[in-house]
């Protein structure tokens, strides 16, 4: 059994309140001793604790009824035996230290908790009192008080597992203060975004607020407290190595029995946020640029290549000049048509598109004949549709582009006798075809021909969603065939 090495004064002899014969003379004395040992029993047995009295040797003298509820009866058993048989092998060395520690001196008291196998249940969690009462002449014994504890530790468990997923279930810095403002909970989200521990900050006022945000804070702050709301608002947070970082903020009162208890703090790292915005703007802006570079390339650069034409066949044999005068009016008029394109394009550069639709069908022959007036192949056209084909006129702007520019690249590039242009209607497609008999091309070797302008082609049917097919081999000519699907109405 557990001894200690030595042991204290007043004997091992059981409690005459437990153990012995009773005796019909006693002296004042031993009647008053009778009288405290039946106060002594009567207390034990009407507490809600399960007591139990041992000899130093670790024989059970005594044990009210919780304790026989709880461990049985037990009354003559060893306690080295009851803990073999009923508690859990981890928590066997502790109960024998805690017994041996207590029993070294007279009045100490030891306390631990064990795991012990319990009428109706797998395992009660106890937490055992260990009291040396030897000296005392009513008890005579160690004193061993138990209380169970069980659906206390759970209760705990389940609170620490509740606060772990609390901890855990968030991204968000998420922090409970005081109506006063001292952090009360802070969650590992805080940590992460702010840098500063749960240590560094419990107990004390926030560390978060930048100077010049206190006064922001403080007016949401007394408009939760005051009218028992929550409020959100978007601002700046600082980290505890001095950066700045923009939050989403959100302040929720408490509400307890005698009104506000607190206040909930929500707070969300809008830096990710922040940064796509920028870059949705870089990306719109750049978005943007090409969009003007594809229009002054398949517009003003393509008239400004055309005036150049006229005026280089100035430097034609006299045999095989126009009139010097024609030409020069001609060219001068496309100057003035260039420089009007180019006061139109500011113009709209200036005004957004206002959603407004055009007839796509009209300013695709308005290309088409103007191409026509400044070209000595004819053109063949043919159009099929009955109604007007009305498009938003961003749609329409793109369509003439690449009539243009596909147009601009046979009277430039192809050597053809002939161009033609096809324009068909259905319920559910535009069909768009453009081309030349030309002496074509390879699309497997880049050149001038795979430059800007078949890029820019490309680029402006994807933002119309339409599909766009370049057909072309040398000897063979070149077709520009686009298919534009409408929304149905």
């Amino acid at each position: 059994m557990w001894t200690s090495s030595d042991p204290p004064s007043g004997g091992c002899e059981p409690p005459s309140v437990v153990h012995g014969p009773s005796r019909p003379f006693q002296s004042i004395e031993s009647q008053e001793l009778a009288l405290r040992e039946a106060a002594f029993r009567a207390l034990v047995e009407n507490v809600s604790e399960a007591i139990a009295v041992f000899d130093l040797d670790g024989t059970v003298l005594y044990a009210n009824r919780v304790m026989e509820d709880l461990a049985g009866p037990c009354v003559g058993e060893r306690l080295d035996g009851v803990a073999r048989e009923r508690v859990h092998p981890e928590d066997q060395v502790a109960l024998r230290d805690a017994w041996l520690a207590a029993a070294a001196a007279d009045g100490l008291r030891e306390r631990t908790e064990v795991r012990m196998h319990a009428a109706g249940r797998h395992w009660a969690v106890l937490e055992v009192s260990i009291g040396n009462r030897v000296a005392e002449p009513a008890i005579r014994g160690m004193v061993v008080t138990v209380r169970d504890v069980t659906e206390q530790r759970q209760a705990e468990q389940r609170a620490q597992w509740a606060s772990r997923q609390w901890q855990q279930l968030s991204g968000d810095a998420i922090s409970i203060s005081d109506v006063q403002g001292r952090v009360l909970f802070w969650n590992q989200g805080s940590e992460r975004m702010f840098g500063w521990t749960a240590d560094e900050m419990l107990g004390r006022p926030t560390r978060t607020i930048p100077p010049d945000r206190r006064a922001e804070r403080r007016r949401h702050w007394l408009a939760v407290t005051r009218n028992r709301t929550h409020v959100s608002y978007e601002t700046e947070r600082l980290t505890k190595d001095g950066r700045r970082i923009p939050c989403l903020v959100t302040h929720s009162a408490l509400l307890g029995e005698d009104g506000v208890g607190g206040v909930l703090t929500i707070a969300k790292d809008m830096s990710a946020h922040r940064e796509l915005e920028e870059k949705s703007k870089a990306l719109a802006l750049m978005q943007e640029r090409e969009r003007i570079a594809m229009d002054l390339h398949d517009g003003i650069i393509q008239s400004l290549y055309a005036i150049g034409l006229s005026l280089g066949a100035l430097s034609l044999p006299q045999s095989r000049q126009q009139p010097a005068a024609g030409t020069l009016r001609e060219a001068a008029r496309s100057i003035d048509e260039t420089i009007d394109h180019i006061r139109r394009y500011i113009s709209e550069l200036r005004s957004p598109d206002d959603g407004l639709q055009r007839d796509a069908a009209v300013a695709i022959q308005a290309v088409v004949e103007d191409v026509q007036a400044r070209s000595p192949i004819a053109i063949e056209t043919d159009y099929r549709f009955s109604l007007p084909l009305k498009l938003p006129s961003a749609t329409v702007s793109h369509l003439v582009s690449i009539v243009h520019e596909a147009l601009s690249n046979s009277l430039r590039h192809a050597e053809a006798s002939a161009l033609f242009v096809s324009l068909a209607a259905e319920r559910r497609m535009v069909r768009l075809v453009l081309g030349d008999n030309g002496k074509g091309f390879s699309a497997r070797r880049s050149g001038r021909r795979a430059g800007d302008g078949i890029g820019n082609m490309r680029a402006r049917a994807k933002a119309i969603q339409a599909k766009l097919e370049i057909v072309s081999r040398p000897g063979a000519g070149t077709r520009v065939c686009l298919a534009l699907p409408l929304e149905e109405t």
